[in-house]
């Protein structure tokens, strides 16, 4: 492996500023034990040009408070190539199974181990991916456990970009709410991705995302899992509640929800306060 420098940032601590080429190589068993300190990691913190590449963690287990990820807590640079199969476990809200948070960009990586939050934006393979970060070609297959907002890929994506990428793990069933297949909430784009997960919830509950905001897009995509959203509302095969665009998309999962108001559930999306086109659904 080739590895360059780190510096001080405003969080007051080190953050890695340089390059880490690892060419394939792996890291076995790596424990991490910090349940009361944030951003926590292989890197707690990387800023922007940082590159880590051809990075893999086998097996092991991070623990660290929020924002905290197997390889990175906060992500500014570019992270390619690498994995992870770590366990990963918060004691508050940001926990993914490679990265806590995303600003840079994520390509061609994966997580497969188990992720637990005790509250919101956990995902599979990123917590929250924010306006900027990108997430291309990736995917989950870890279990993904939490409180709102969770998702089998990334708990939120909050104006970022997703591409390419799947999740086809699990997640815990939940009575939380904005539960999805993929993410559980999105107000950024999302592209050519898919999730084959069943989604259980109580609100806002979809087998792609459980909550399409205003200004997000879903663009061919799908879910193919089945969905339980119990009592609550807004329930539906690829989308609990749209607010957004939804595009050239489908869902063949079937959908439960044992309200007495049945019209909240529906097999493409629970309820609409945006536009579909071009989508349709099977289950």
């Amino acid at each position: 492996m080739r590895v360059s420098s780190a510096r001080s940032c405003a969080l007051g601590a080190l953050f890695f500023s340089g390059a880490l080429v690892g060419g394939g190589h792996t890291i076995s068993g790596l424990t991490i034990n910090r349940p009361t300190t944030d951003y926590v990691g292989l890197f707690g913190y990387t800023g922007n040009g940082s590159v880590i590449q051809g990075v893999g963690l086998n097996g092991g287990s991070i623990h660290g408070q929020g924002y905290t990820g197997s390889l990175v807590g906060e992500n500014h640079g570019s992270l390619e190539d690498s994995s992870s199969s770590a366990s990963v476990q918060g004691e508050s809200d940001r926990v993914g199974g490679l990265v806590a948070v995303n600003y840079g960009s994520v390509l061609s990586s994966s997580a497969s181990g188990a992720v637990s939050g005790p509250y919101d934006d956990n995902g599979g393979l990123v917590g929250a991916n924010m306006t900027g970060g990108t997430i291309d070609t990736s995917y989950a297959t870890g279990n993904v456990s939490g409180f709102d907002t969770k998702g089998g890929l990334v708990g939120a994506n909050v104006g970022g970009t997703i591409l390419n990428s799947y999740a086809s793990g699990s997640i815990t069933p939940s009575s939380n709410v904005q539960v999805g297949g993929l993410a559980g909430y999105n107000s950024g784009y999302i592209g050519n991705s898919y999730a084959t997960i069943p989604v259980t919830g109580s609100e806002r509950v979809g087998g792609l995302v459980g909550k399409n905001d205003s200004g997000g897009s879903i663009g061919n995509s799908y879910a193919t899992g089945v969905v339980d959203g119990g009592p609550g509302l807004y329930t539906g095969g690829l989308v609990g509640l749209n607010r957004g665009l939804i595009g050239w998309s489908y869902a063949i999962g079937s959908v439960t929800n044992s309200s007495a108001s049945y019209s909240y559930a529906g097999g493409l999306v629970g309820g609409n306060e945006g536009a579909i086109q071009g989508s349709f659904a099977t289950g």
